[in-house]
């Protein structure tokens, strides 16, 4: 997904976001009852905005609409929470993520960019996550969870296998990302394991140390314990804020946590 925008601790540490629940460890699963399905009274607002805000590509219309998730906040009933994409061309499709104020009917504060599909990448949905993210005082941040319904080949060592989390703040009238396409689920190739591999699940949560004005953010990795025996493993890592993102990518997601066979060591000189 492309995106631009201001990053930096100015543009962030004066952000009021009114999107928080008691969580701060995010799973990677929703549960049955999590449903965020869109009603057409919900989309309105942001048809709307998008008529008066037209992507550069185009005007757009609520049939080009392919897949969206709504979720009123836990922290003000009168805050929905919209992620939707809709059709660009052939090989595109437009992404908003807007606050609706449901008295005013009306966007607050949103998010636009293009998602650019190829074999791997085709828009599935998306899951809106209101785990407490607090990353300073006043500056609470919310994720959209992007499941794509891609293929990757076969042959590939490394595999994003589950929805990418995006983290969102508010400043102004805009939502900004600070975390990008974060992966919930990973699989790894390892030499002599047949076609098992290493299927990893990672979380976050709130740190206690800061970097550049903003909460570090702990990333936990946990492996599946594998059918040959061995067991679980788990791995931390620390995300800190440069001043205008904590990154993109999982640290160290192309390599696997468990033992490489004796088989497949270096042999020694």
């Amino acid at each position: 997904m492309s995106r631009r925008y201001c990053l930096s601790p100015s543009c962030l540490l004066g952000a009021s976001l009114l999107l928080a629940v008691g969580m701060s460890i995010l799973t990677p699963f929703a549960s049955a009852a999590d449903q965020q399905e869109c009603t057409p009274a919900d989309l309105a607002p942001v048809d709307a905005w998008l008529a008066r805000h037209p992507w550069h590509v185009g005007k757009t219309s609520p049939d080009s609409l392919v897949t969206a998730a709504c979720k009123r906040s836990p922290a003000d009933a009168n805050v929905m929470i919209v992620a939707a994409a809709y059709v660009q061309g052939e090989d595109d499709k437009n992404e908003i993520v807007a606050l609706v104020d449901g008295r005013a009917r009306a966007v607050r504060a949103a998010f636009t960019g293009t998602i650019s599909e190829d074999v791997i990448t085709r828009v599935g949905s998306f899951r809106i996550d209101t785990a407490r993210y607090e990353l300073a005082p006043g500056v609470r941040a919310f994720g959209v969870d992007f499941s794509s319904i891609g293929h990757a080949s076969g042959a590939s060592e490394f595999i994003r296998s589950g929805p990418e989390r995006t983290l969102f703040v508010q400043h102004g009238m805009t939502l900004r990302p600070v975390l990008v396409g974060f992966s919930l689920t990973t699989w790894n190739a390892v030499p002599d394991r047949d076609r098992r591999g290493e299927l990893s699940n990672w979380t976050i949560s709130i740190g206690t140390t800061r970097s550049n004005g903003l909460f570090d953010l702990v990333v936990t990795r946990t492996t599946e314990p594998d059918e040959a025996g061995i067991p679980a493993l788990s791995a931390r890592s620390v995300l800190h804020f440069d001043g205008k993102s904590y990154g993109y990518a999982n640290p160290g997601e192309s390599d696997p946590l468990g033992p490489r066979p004796a088989a497949s060591a270096p042999r020694p000189p």
